[in-house]
């Protein structure tokens, strides 16, 4: 006896799915293709420094030991990392969109 599935048949009622939905609403947010992640890093890049800009804020300076001292300068440290790598990240996409309108990504391995 052969049984067959039924992946590919389309279901009665609604055509689109709420997965394909979600789906069109993210390439509408984020756009389509590599872009969708530079913009996503970025955005996290973002919540990530204004978290770490409140938590340098919540420090009393008055009242602070050589401890917290340490904490503070490491916070501070991890912003300027936090910067590096967001100018890296957005000229690593500058130079994609700058290479996309040529039709050579610099994402693609070349081969001899």
């Amino acid at each position: 006896m052969k049984f067959k599935l039924s992946l590919g048949k389309k279901k009665k009622g609604f055509d689109c799915s709420i997965i394909e939905g979600c789906k069109s609403i993210v390439n509408k947010l984020f756009g389509s293709g590599v872009d969708k992640y530079f913009k996503a890093v970025n955005i996290s890049i973002i919540v990530i420094f204004v978290t770490v800009l409140n938590y340098i804020y919540t420090f009393d300076l008055k009242k602070l030991k050589n401890k917290d001292k340490n904490l503070l300068y490491m916070y501070y440290g991890f912003l300027a990392c936090l910067v590096g790598f967001a100018i890296s990240i957005n000229w690593i996409y500058f130079e994609y969109s700058k290479n996309k309108k040529k039709r050579i990504s610099p994402l693609d391995v070349k081969s001899n």
